[in-house]
């Protein structure tokens, strides 16, 4: 959990030797916050030497499954993140393009292609709309 959602738990604030306390706590917010299923009961985990290993393995299985979705979505949040990143590059070469073009063809507004700013720059008539 401190991994994936640092956030849930502030650690510093935990008592260390009131274990049972923070199991009690990570069952908790890992059942309202991250909705694992509550499958397990503190005492089931803290008061027998040795624990259910299946019921800690079923239980393990839930939060990997949580996180690994959780995963997969902070992946798609990044991606659509660096889509956006070069949208906005695409507009603003754009739009830096056609404030180019307006300066060198004030009749284009909006301008019409690459050749109009490349043409002008050679005072060559660029296009139809174009005196040069």
């Amino acid at each position: 959990m401190d991994f994936h959602r640092p956030d849930l738990i502030d650690y510093y604030a935990l008592d260390k030797s009131d274990h049972k306390g923070n199991t009690a706590l990570a069952f908790k917010i890992a059942t309202e916050e991250i909705g694992i299923p509550a499958l397990l009961d503190v005492e089931d985990v803290c008061d027998v030497a040795k624990p259910d290993e299946r019921s800690l393995v079923t239980y393990i299985a839930y939060w990997f499954h949580a996180f690994s979705q959780l995963e997969r979505i902070e992946t798609a949040g990044r991606r659509v993140e660096k889509f956006v990143e070069v949208m906005q590059g695409a507009w603003e070469m754009q739009h830096g393009y056609e404030k180019r073009m307006a300066e060198v063809c004030p009749l284009h507004d909006p301008p019409r292609s690459y050749l109009c700013s490349y043409f002008g720059l050679w005072g060559i008539s660029c296009c139809g709309k174009c005196a040069r």
